[in-house]
C-alpha cells in the first residue's frame, strides 16, 4: 500500500515498523522508522495515519490525527471504535481492497482540510482521556470483589 501511495500522491509518506518487524522494501521517497521515542509525535505531525484497526486508531484520536483504518482481518473490522461518528475512516478489510481506492480516499482528505479538521475534531471527542483510570477501577472493582 505504501508503495502505491508514493506512486500515486505527492505528498511526505513516513512508515513506522514495530522494532521486530521486517523492514518493508519501499521506494527511497518513503521514510521508514523503526525506533521513535514517542508516537504521539509522530502522528502530530502528520495530516494523516493510515493503520489497521487495533490500539493505534486511539492513539491517532487522542492526537486528533484523521486516521484511515484498514482492518487485518475479519475480527478487526468488528472493533466499535470504526463507527463514522467516531471520526474514523473505516475501509474495511485489507485483502478486500483496492489499492487505487486507498490511493484515492487518502487523497481526497489530503485534498481536503475542513474535512480533516471535522474528523480531528470527531476524534478528539470520542476519546475522554480516562481510559487508564477506568482500567485501574475496573481492577480495583475486581480485586475488591475477590477478597470478599
Amino acid at each position: 500500500m505504501a508503495n502505491a501511495l508514493a506512486a500515486n500522491l505527492e505528498c511526505e509518506i513516513r512508515v513506522v515498523v514495530g522494532p521486530i518487524a521486517h523492514r518493508p522494501n519501499l521506494p527511497d521517497s518513503v521514510a521508514v522508522t523503526s525506533t521513535t521515542e514517542s508516537m504521539a509525535s509522530e502522528m502530530l505531525e502528520a495530516d494523516l495515519v493510515v493503520t489497521s484497526a487495533g490500539r493505534t486508531v486511539y492513539e491517532a484520536a487522542s492526537t486528533g490525527t484523521p486516521v484511515v483504518v484498514i482492518a487485518q482481518n475479519a475480527r478487526e473490522a468488528t472493533h466499535t471504535h470504526l463507527k463514522p461518528e467516531s471520526g474514523t475512516v473505516f475501509l474495511g478489510i485489507g485483502s478486500l481492497l483496492d489499492e487505487m481506492e486507498i490511493v484515492r480516499v487518502v487523497r481526497r482528505l489530503l485534498d481536503d482540510y475542513q474535512l480533516r479538521q471535522e474528523l480531528s475534531t470527531r476524534l478528539r471527542s470520542s476519546v475522554d482521556g480516562r481510559g487508564t483510570r477506568r482500567i485501574a477501577d475496573g481492577v480495583d472493582r475486581l480485586l475488591a470483589e475477590w477478597l470478599q
